[in-house]
């Protein structure tokens, strides 16, 4: 993948410097390269996001409003609404296992969290993961102002059960409680909503709830299934901490966004823009010229910093080369 990733950097590169100085007959023979540059990208974005461990695991997200009260719980509530629509648009299932309506904000939540399960559930939401802004003229402001709305989105792969995790049993403590909101005799009349309290009063502790669904017994499953997730979180952090600084190879997915802004900033080139007496060239050709000026350029700079006798055949070579390629 990387070996990928670093092609199709020097594509792009040499695309963006050929468009700025080919003529408008070449231009024309790269637009089909152009083309199949930004396929190409798009397919590797798509392949960064389901690497790794658990990318086919069922996702567990939690929605918590952040600074900006009333504003807050309702573009919390927004973001709740957007992915749950992504989901079953994608076919995927949802279960709410909590949510807390807000008190300020009409359709708000203070809290939310859902379990979302699909093909590649967890891969295709994982970079959803961080804080989420919304800037918007707010409706529950008699003056029109601008507001600013912050919300947190966390995102967890559900771990299955034939993963250990070693859960102590003295550590966790189970509440029952009749649950809140809207639901009816089955949710309200009876003892179904369940809190998990793992390690309380400690600095290890984790309090999960589930409230959505009729049956205690379900709800306490769904209730431990999330904190095994969340410890399992917890020792990966810790793994990764104790072996120190990690030195790996990653792709930026900013740079696939830069990349993409280089390819639109290229001319679309129409064959009404072709002139008719211009010959035609060849796009591999082209294509093999941009990438040697590019090596030529980045020679000449390092040359110009220190003398390298090895660099310096190597720039004589592309400059032969190149001239090569400008005779035929």
């Amino acid at each position: 993948m990387i070996e990928s990733f670093t092609r199709l950097e020097s594509d792009v590169e040499g695309l963006v410097e050929l468009f700025a100085i080919a003529s408008e007959d070449e231009k024309l023979e790269l637009e089909e390269e152009k083309i199949r540059i930004q396929k190409a990208l798009d397919e590797l974005y798509r392949e960064t996001l389901f690497s790794g461990d658990y990318t086919d695991s069922a996702a567990i997200m939690t929605i918590k409003p952040g600074a900006g009260g009333t504003e807050s719980s309702d573009w919390a509530a927004m973001l709740l609404r957007m992915y749950r629509r992504f989901a079953e648009r994608e076919g995927f299932k949802v279960e709410l296992i909590d949510a807390t309506p807000s008190d300020s904000a009409p359709n708000g939540v203070d809290y939310a969290q859902l379990i979302i399960r699909g093909e590649r559930a967890y891969g295709f939401l994982k970079v959803e993961k961080g804080v989420h802004r919304l800037v918007r003229i707010s409706p529950f402001d008699s003056n029109n102002r601008r507001h600013t709305s912050f919300a947190g989105i966390d995102i967890i792969p559900e771990i299955a059960d034939d993963v250990s995790i070693a859960i102590d049993p003295k550590d966790v403590r189970v509440d029952v409680y009749r649950s809140g909101g809207h639901g009816g005799q089955g949710v309200n009349t009876t003892d179904s909503a369940v809190r998990v309290v793992y390690k309380a009063g400690t600095s290890d502790e984790i309090v999960v709830t589930c409230q959505e669904g009729r049956s205690q017994i379900k709800n306490r499953e769904k209730a431990m299934t999330v904190l095994k997730s969340r410890l399992w979180e917890r020792e990966e952090k810790r793994r990764l901490n104790r072996k120190g600084p990690i030195v790996r190879a990653e792709i930026d997915t900013e740079l696939f966004a830069q990349f993409s802004q280089a390819l639109n900033n290229v001319p679309v080139i129409t064959l009404a823009d072709k002139p008719k007496e211009s010959a035609p060239i060849d796009a591999k050709t082209t294509i093999e010229l941009a990438k040697i000026r590019t090596q030529i350029k980045k020679l000449e700079k390092q040359l110009s910093v220190r003398a390298d006798e090895q660099k310096q055949l190597q720039l004589l070579g592309l400059q032969q080369r190149l001239n090569e390629l400008q005779e035929v």
